[in-house]
């Protein structure tokens, strides 16, 4: 008979257990589902954040954002040539930064004080060949 009792009550103990943490296994499933609707949504605002933060330029404006360049990075080129020279990359780079930016999904490109220096000085200035070889 005590060992009747002692089944009935574990087996009671152990549905109730169960409700419980049927209970508790549901709340956190429903707290995952919540948060990664929130995550989700989230992450579309971030996105229209990220596009709307990528910087746009317009090949035309070449040479005020040249200008420019020359004023916020405070570059100073030997003469007029040399300055042709720097311009001429400026132009290719700020292209390849306006097709980076149309391009890309993940990463965003920028003028930066490199921006005037074509493949071979960025090499010399970063120590070797691209890829890091």
């Amino acid at each position: 008979m005590k060992r009747l009792i002692l089944i009935t009550l574990v087996a009671i103990s152990a549905v109730a257990a169960m409700e419980y943490n049927g209970e508790a296994f549901y709340d956190y499933y429903q707290y995952r589902e919540d948060r990664a609707e929130k995550i989700s949504e989230d992450t579309e605002i971030l996105e229209d954040n990220y596009e709307s933060e990528k910087p746009k330029y317009d090949l035309k404006e070449a040479p005020q954002l040249f200008e420019k360049f020359v004023k916020d990075y405070n570059k100073a080129y030997k003469d007029e040539n040399d300055r042709n020279r720097h311009f001429e990359n400026f132009r290719t780079n700020l292209r390849d930064i306006i097709q980076t930016n149309a391009e890309s999904k993940g990463f965003v490109s920028d003028i930066n004080m490199f921006t005037d220096l074509d493949k071979k000085e960025m090499e010399s200035f970063y120590g070797g060949s691209e890829g890091g070889n």
